[in-house]
């Protein structure tokens, strides 16, 4: 794990900031409100099991405010007013 892939998960998002979780190829499947900087943890790869979706290594806790149950149901960006 390198400082900048770190601190960008733990020190640039702060506490409160909406985060808007998109999957390639779908759209958007959540949105929800970061939680403290003391919620950062980064997993080895050993940590993963095999049913884990991602390989994203680097989390924060989120409160999930809106959610889709299948990517069936993502919110493509054509359907966002405003999404560049």
């Amino acid at each position: 794990m390198n400082k900048d892939e770190t601190s960008i998960f733990r020190d640039t998002i702060s506490k409160g900031s909406w985060i808007f979780a998109y999957v390639n190829g779908h759209g958007f499947v959540g949105v929800g409100i970061a939680e403290g900087r003391n919620t950062y943890r980064c997993f080895e790869d050993s940590d993963m099991t095999e049913d884990y979706m991602t390989c994203h290594l680097h989390h924060r806790s989120v409160k999930w405010m809106f959610f889709v149950d299948s990517l069936a149901h993502a919110v493509p960006c054509s359907d966002v007013d405003g999404f560049y």
